[in-house]
């Protein structure tokens, strides 16, 4: 199983502020994203990695929910001895590939936020990005039957690395436990898989939740963790 935190509410991002290293979740059974879908996808790396192609030092996927802010997991931004400083992290976005960096954007983080009950983490950038559409919020609440995608660019099972371009699958909410929501892929043998740390859920076109933590099983059902409201 793989726990996602759905957003309650991460609507206000106030301007002028906003564990050991994860393993890789990643994508098994995707599918290619189209290069105008999800222009909010970003790719998050150690800066420590010299970034030769758009997949050096990757370790997980973010979400662009601002100009100014970025939305993963908490334990993207975590280390032995606490959270990361800006610094170590760089981030892409703009590019669909992990191999060809043309038409992506260099990102830089002035300061990380983490809410640990909810396993969630907002990086605000240095410099607002302009001409890059933003991702929705939304207030989920748990839709049986309800068709959403995952996106991410991790391994789809035939290699270690980041794929080369980013994936999609889709998945469908079930039947769960009280404050969780479950979902399983609409495919055999599809859905996250080690590596895909932060990636969002998209319901209806907009972000219902994130990958916070590691899968027990690749392609297995995935569990949505209901998360407190998160503003800054």
């Amino acid at each position: 199983m793989l726990s996602f935190i759905i957003l309650s509410l991460v609507l206000r991002i106030v301007h002028g502020s906003v564990l050991a290293p994860p393993r890789n979740v990643r994508i098994v059974g995707g599918v290619d994203v189209l290069q105008g879908d999800f222009p909010f996808a970003v790719s998050i790396h150690l800066a420590t990695r010299e970034l030769s192609s758009c997949g050096s030092g990757y370790i997980c996927t973010g979400t662009l929910i601002s100009s100014w802010a970025v939305l993963t997991s908490a334990r993207c931004v975590q280390n032995g001895s606490g959270v990361r400083v800006p610094e170590e992290l760089k981030l892409l976005v703009g590019t669909k590939s992990s191999t060809n960096c043309s038409g992506a954007v260099e990102l830089s983080v002035e300061d990380i936020r983490t809410h640990e009950g909810a396993n969630l983490a907002i990086l605000r950038l240095k410099w607002a990005v302009t001409n890059v559409e933003t991702a929705v919020l939304n207030e989920y609440q748990q839709d049986l039957g309800k068709q959403c995608i995952l996106i991410g660019w991790g391994a789809n099972g035939t290699q270690s690395g980041p794929v080369e371009r980013l994936q999609e699958t889709y998945v469908r909410v079930v039947a769960c436990s009280d404050g969780l929501v479950c979902a399983v892929s609409e495919r055999e043998h599809a859905g996250a898989c080690h590596g895909d740390l932060g990636a969002p859920l998209l319901c209806d076109g907009s972000v219902a939740g994130i990958l916070g933590n590691d899968p027990k099983e690749c392609g297995g059902q995935i569990t949505f963790k209901a998360g407190p409201y998160f503003i800054f």
